[in-house]
Formats: C-alpha cells, sequence, structure tokens
C-alpha cells in the first residue's frame, strides 16, 4: 500500500504501546518518520528498538506529567 508518506513527519501520542505503536510501524514502513509521545521512558525505548530487522525511524520523547 503506498500512502505517500515519504519523508514526512507523524507524530504519534501514547505511540509506546497498542494501536499508537501500531500506527508507529505502520507509517515506518511507508517511509515516514513516526515521532513517538509517551509518558514512560523506558516503553518508548523499548518500542523503539525492538526490531532491529525494521530500518524505520522513531524519535522518542517522554513528558514529564508531575505537578508543580
Amino acid at each position: 500500500m503506498d500512502l505517500q508518506l515519504k519523508e514526512k513527519i507523524i507524530i504519534v501520542t501514547g505511540g509506546a504501546k497498542g494501536i499508537g505503536e501500531g500506527i508507529g510501524k505502520t507509517t515506518a514502513t511507508e517511509g515516514a518518520v513516526p515521532v513517538i509521545i509517551g509518558r514512560n521512558e523506558k516503553d518508548n525505548l523499548q518500542t523503539v528498538t525492538a526490531d532491529k530487522k525494521c530500518r524505520w525511524k522513531i524519535l522518542s520523547y517522554s513528558g514529564r506529567t508531575d505537578k508543580t
């Protein structure tokens, strides 16, 4: 399927698990650069490094959710 996403930046909130993870992987295989945003840095990094044979790029950001 060609979604014409090559070199497009896709922001995926909740991209470390579930539907968000699937969206990130699917858009990456279409040539996009998914940026995942999640609350848990460990989950974000695990998602980014999980599949070594894929040639996709995912940037990970873990935001602070504590109240100040």
